[in-house]
Formats: structure tokens, C-alpha cells, sequence
């Protein structure tokens, strides 16, 4: 419910998802943009502007946010247990972070990290990702 621009969320408005999270703000072409107020399942809230918190597939990302991605500083937890604390580009892991992997295996850099996909470990140059 709320203002609408070529169908999409565009203005303010509220969504409610079927997980139970509610966000109440700020919308620009059918992604969060800006101020807004979201409450999570359980009753976790965040408030404020230009930064939130997003809830996908069980990962957690706090931080800022462009164009509905993690872009800027910001915190992912993935639902392995893998952490990242750093700097995001377009939704990817870019720049300067500290990572800490399942099992206590830290990495902290910048430009280059270890990266667990599927069960194998990646490590060297990153760029976008």
C-alpha cells in the first residue's frame, strides 16, 4: 500500500512480507530508499535513513544501502555463520573487510579475501564481488 510510479513502489508506502517483516518509509522504483522504519520477526526494529537492515534467505546484511543493495559500510551474516564486516559495492563485497568463516578462520584485507562458495574456498583478488 502506498504511492505507486509505473507500477512499482515509488514514495512512501508500507510492505509486510510473508516472513513477518514490516517496512514502513521511503520507496524509489520498487526498492527501500531512504527513511523508513522496518520490524522483523520476532520484533527486532530498525529505524533510519539511507541504511537498514535486510533479511534474504536467512542472511543478514545491516549497513547502507543504494538502490536497494548493500553499497557503503556495512555487516552481512550468512545463515552458515560467515560474517563480513566492511565495504560494499552494488550488492557485492568490495574494498577493505575483515571476514570471519564458520569454524573461526578470520581474513581481513583489503582488495582481496577468501571466499566460500559451495564448499570451496577461493582466495585472492577480488574486485565486484
Amino acid at each position: 500500500e502506498g504511492d505507486f510510479k509505473d507500477g512499482l513502489p515509488h514514495g512512501s508506502g508500507k510492505k509486510q512480507w510473508s516472513t513477518g517483516e514490516i517496512y514502513i518509509g521511503e520507496w524509489q522504483n520498487g526498492l527501500r530508499h531512504g527513511k523508513g522504519d522496518c520490524t522483523y520477526k520476532g520484533g527486532a526494529k530498525y529505524s533510519g535513513s539511507g541504511k537498514g537492515v535486510e533479511s534474504i534467505d536467512g542472511n543478514i546484511y545491516e549497513g547502507d544501502f543504494k538502490d536497494g543493495l548493500p553499497h557503503g559500510s556495512g555487516k552481512k551474516q550468512w545463515s552458515t555463520g560467515e560474517i563480513y564486516i566492511g565495504e560494499w559495492q552494488n550488492g557485492l563485497r568490495h574494498g577493505k573487510g575483515d571476514c570471519t568463516y564458520k569454524g573461526g578462520a578470520k581474513y581481513s584485507g583489503s582488495g582481496k579475501g577468501v571466499e566460500s562458495i559451495d564448499g570451496n574456498i577461493y582466495e585472492g583478488d577480488f574486485k565486484d564481488g
